[in-house]
Parts: structure tokens; C-alpha cells; sequence
């Protein structure tokens, strides 16, 4: 956490960018690879390409009201200049976690 709101080029707050959408958009980017790769034929005991996330279960922890806001209100509510306050950073960790767990689940339900 830098404790400054730096914003990304996209205009977002740039730890949610780096943190959680980046690693999001980068896993559905890598969906039609995996789904490829598992239709070809695997030596036995050879593992099913899969995509896997570790997480250490912050995201329990989040005090998420923005979950409440509407399509697309989420991301600039995170990412509001004017709302950013340095002694809050900590919170935002277990927020931006559950955003990507949220973004795991829906990946994961795509994909299967």
C-alpha cells in the first residue's frame, strides 16, 4: 500500500488496477487458452490445464458497501479521489480481495 491515491492510466485507483483487475482481466484472457488445452489429449496422470488463485481468506474481512451500488458504480466509488483517505487503506486490502474472489467464482462458473 503506497498511501497516496495514484490514479491508474485507466482513471482508477491503481492498487485496485494492479491488484484485482488486472489479475481479472488477465484470467479471462487465458480462458480460451485453457479450454483449448484441455480439449487435446493428456499423457495419463497428466493434470487438466487449470488457472488457480491463492488467497488467504481477507476477503471475509471486507466492509463492502459498495457492493450495494449498481452496475457500474462499483469501480469508480473505489476509485474516488475525494473518498480516498489514507487511514481507511487498510480496509480496501479485504475489498479488493473480494472483488476478486467475485471474479474468480464468475470465471470459474464461464469456464466450466
Amino acid at each position: 500500500m503506497n498511501g497516496e491515491f495514484i490514479p491508474s492510466t485507466d482513471g482508477l485507483e491503481s492498487e485496485l488496477q494492479v491488484d484485482t483487475l488486472s489479475t481479472a482481466l488477465l484470467s479471462l484472457l487465458l480462458l480460451p487458452n485453457l479450454r483449448l488445452a484441455s480439449s487435446y489429449p493428456r499423457l495419463p496422470d497428466t493434470p487438466r490445464p487449470h488457472l488457480t488463485f491463492v488467497s488467504s481468506g481477507i476477503h471475509g474481512m471486507a466492509k463492502f458497501p459498495e457492493r450495494k451500488l449498481g452496475p457500474g458504480e462499483v469501480l469508480p466509488a473505489l476509485s474516488n479521489r475525494a473518498q480516498y483517505k489514507q487511514s481507511d487503506r487498510y480496509l480496501e486490502f479485504p475489498v479488493q480481495m473480494s472483488l476478486l474472489t467475485l471474479s474468480t467464482q464468475d470465471s470459474a462458473e464461464q469456464g466450466s
